[in-house]
């Protein structure tokens, strides 16, 4: 089996494409996965963060590079690494001039859109449901769409917008999401939690990841197995 491909979309700053992909990553390693994190952010804000991070698994952080010729090498880099591990994670920039977004969504198993729960954040979520929709619409029909909700508090504020998020269409809520705590923000830790809530959320965010990257294998499978049909 080759490895499964998520990759980190949202088309805002400060959303947590980064935090979230490297909660994940230093989650699977915990459980033994070997992971690959391509960064095709322009900052290279993963590849800094894995740099300074303690050793926390079996994780590999490729660097695409920090001008747009070199970042359409993402689909080249995702062959090369996809036989050699378990899982590979695309950290892709929130620039909606940037095509290496477009072409994440058309090799991954699976888009996750991590969503705090602000005006801004909400307002910028239709441009996420696109790039799936294209993906879709073209190379890639069976891709596995969720949103995250991340950062989440209990205020009116975070009520009200979770509800508009809710109204936006094709847009799919994951059950699991994540609080704003301190630990999602230290390098220190963010690899090796040691809070233990924050240990509980993410594992928590990680099965149910693991059940739509299984929902993508299987739509993966039916679709060969349709294939094999007509050709026959």
């Amino acid at each position: 089996m080759t490895a499964h491909v998520i990759a980190m979309i949202g088309y805002k700053g400060g959303v947590g494409r980064t935090t979230v992909g490297v909660l994940l990553a230093g989650s699977f390693a915990r459980r033994h996965l070997k992971v690959v994190i391509i960064d095709a952010h322009a900052e290279g804000s993963a590849s800094r963060w894995m740099a300074t991070a303690p050793d926390g698994g079996d994780i590999t952080c490729v660097f695409l590079g920090d001008v747009p010729e070199s970042r359409l090498d993402l689909v080249t880099t995702v062959k090369e690494n996809r036989d050699d591990c378990d899982v590979i994670i695309i950290d892709c920039s929130s620039d909606s001039t940037d095509p290496a977004t477009d072409h994440a969504a058309e090799c991954a198993d699976l888009v996750l859109a991590p969503m705090p729960l602000g005006a801004p954040e909400v307002w910028s979520a239709p441009r996420v449901v696109d790039v799936v929709r294209r993906a879709r619409a073209g190379l890639n029909p069976e891709l596995v769409f969720g949103c995250i909700v991340n950062k989440a508090t209990r205020t009116k504020v975070a009520a009200m917008c979770l509800q508009m998020l809710k109204a936006v269409e094709g847009l799919p809520l994951l059950r699991a999401n994540l609080t704003d705590r301190k630990a999602y923000r230290e390098v220190s830790s963010i690899v090796c939690l040691r809070d233990k809530v924050a240990i509980e959320e993410v594992n928590a965010l990680t099965d149910e990841v693991l059940e739509l990257l299984d929902e993508a294998r299987r739509r993966e499978d039916r679709t060969r197995v349709q294939s094999g049909e007509a050709a026959r």
